[in-house]
């Protein structure tokens, strides 16, 4: 998958701090042809590499995407990965339901609001760094 890529490519993961982004951006180091690598997650997170550029910043928010599309300033993306997700969250007493009954809808706003909404508004925050790199 990463052959299609051009060399010296930009890659942007959000939620690169753990877990799959995690792994995504020790995959993505192990390569030569990683030109910048930029992460983005809530607390601060440093790697040692001079190719990664590190943004503390909550995706989620309306704020922390507009701080996103701020420091790529249109500058192209040619790999995004968003590997926000949200399964259960104790501060907010989110923990999945087994059953119906346990269903409600602040909890299912919540979540959905992280796996659904947050990356599609991602993807249309950031068009202009995607625009350059669509062929007309």
């Amino acid at each position: 998958m990463l052959d299609i890529l051009p060399d010296r490519y930009t890659a942007l993961i959000t939620g690169a701090s753990s877990g799959i982004g995690y792994a995504l951006l020790n995959q993505l180091l192990s390569s030569s042809r990683a030109g910048r690598i930029i992460t983005v997650t809530r607390q601060p997170f440093a790697i040692d590499d001079e190719r990664v550029i590190s943004l503390t910043l909550d995706a989620t928010t309306d704020e922390g995407r507009s701080a996103l599309n701020q420091q790529l300033a249109g500058q192209p993306v040619h790999l995004f990965f968003n590997a926000i997700g949200l399964l259960h969250d104790d501060a907010r007493k989110l923990h999945p339901e087994k059953r119906l009954d346990q269903l409600n809808a602040d909890s299912l706003q919540a979540i959905m609001h992280v796996n659904a909404f947050t990356p599609a508004l991602l993807i249309a925050s950031l068009m202009d760094s995607f625009k350059v790199l669509i062929a007309v």
